[in-house]
């Protein structure tokens, strides 16, 4: 009978342990300070530890909880529970990202806790020194942005300037400039220029135009120039590195599933009297290697294709027409190049033929 009693007792000695401890467990809501906040008189209370790795107030002795579940951050001592940083009297970034516990808020000029900084609208935090010299918030435009001349002083310009830092941790500078002169964009990486994609039945996607000036005067007015341009390419093997080639101009018309591809059409520009103008198709020089080619071809099909045809021509005209020369350049002192004409061959049928017309004349 006695040791009924004595279990009756402990039985209930341990549920009132467990539920006094209980008081000082955090709740769902809690940030993490006010939580270990309570970690000092949850470890005052007899028979109870605060486990900081689930912010409970446990019932247990030194070695752990009582209830045997595992706590890797077990306090049973209060003198070792966390205690919340002094952030927010400091008043500089300095203090602040000194103190490990502690971060800066640049947006806001205010110190707070590293779990606060995740969890508030904080741009611009600062976790480590050094701290920046200064900082440049975020301004964001809802809706329109409307950029229009004063009505007597004029104006209107936009300039947008800035640096950072490239992939490769490179210092890039970036800038794009519209006034009365010049529209100019300088980018620090790559430009995508693209028009918009469009799903409708029968429909089309957006063009893009890119077209100079005209000159309008009849006094000496001149169109303005388009050049498209590749970088050039530097890198010399002497200095360690890899040898530069110069970039690429491509272009490309677009694929169709059943319909023909897209074309690609160069041509001179009218002109009412003059002459027209030139189309110029050059490889590039060189001072001691070879020079590029010149390739045009119209491109392979497959077994059930066939290729296109590649004509060159001029064009008929009510007086003298056009010449065609083909011909290789002079070699000051080894062979001149050669002039080849040849037709395909044929693996089942017959092979092209070569037939040389002069012109009559009536």
């Amino acid at each position: 009978m006695a040791s009924i009693i004595v279990f009756i007792f402990f039985f209930i000695a341990h549920q009132v342990s467990s539920q006094q401890c209980e008081v000082y467990s955090s709740q769902s809501s809690e940030s993490y300070w006010d939580a270990i906040s309570k970690c000092g008189d949850c470890a005052s209370e007899t028979q109870c530890g605060y486990c900081a790795s689930t912010m409970q107030c446990l019932s247990g002795s030194d070695d752990g909880p009582e209830n045997g579940v595992p706590c890797p951050e077990w306090i049973f001592n209060s003198d070792y529970c966390p205690v919340m940083p002094p952030c927010g009297d400091y008043a500089d970034c300095m203090g602040c990202a000194a103190n490990d516990l502690c971060a800066w808020c640049a947006s806001e000029n205010v110190c707070v806790t590293v779990s606060e900084a995740f969890t508030r609208d904080c741009r611009g935090t600062v976790f480590d020194l050094p701290c920046p010299s200064s900082y440049v918030s975020d301004n964001v435009v809802v809706g329109n942005l409307v950029v229009q001349p004063d009505p007597t002083f004029g104006g209107g310009n936009v300039s947008i300037t800035g640096v950072g830092l490239s992939a490769e941790g490179e210092r890039v500078d970036y800038s794009l400039h519209l006034d009365s002169q010049e529209f100019s964009v300088v980018a620090g990486g790559d430009i995508s220029l693209e028009a918009a994609n469009t799903s409708t039945f029968n429909g089309a996607g957006a063009d893009i135009l890119i077209s100079s000036g005209s000159g309008l005067s009849r006094q000496g007015g001149s169109g303005g120039s388009v050049t498209i341009a590749a970088g050039d390419g530097v890198g010399e093997d002497r200095y360690g590195g890899a040898i530069g080639v110069g970039g690429n101009v491509t272009l490309l018309g677009g694929d169709a599933i059943q319909g023909a591809g897209g074309s690609i059409t160069v041509q001179g520009g009218h002109s009412d009297e003059g002459q027209g103008g030139n189309i110029m198709l050059a490889s590039g020089s060189t001072s001691s290697g070879i020079t590029g080619d010149v390739d045009i071809q119209s491109s392979s099909a497959d077994i059930l294709g066939s290729s296109g045809s590649v004509s060159i021509g001029t064009g008929s005209a009510g007086k003298r027409t056009g010449s065609i020369d083909i011909s290789t350049g002079n070699s000051q002192t080894s062979s001149a190049g050669n002039i080849i004409i040849a037709v395909g061959e044929s693996g089942s049928g017959v092979g092209g033929d070569i037939t040389v017309h002069a012109g009559t004349s009536s």
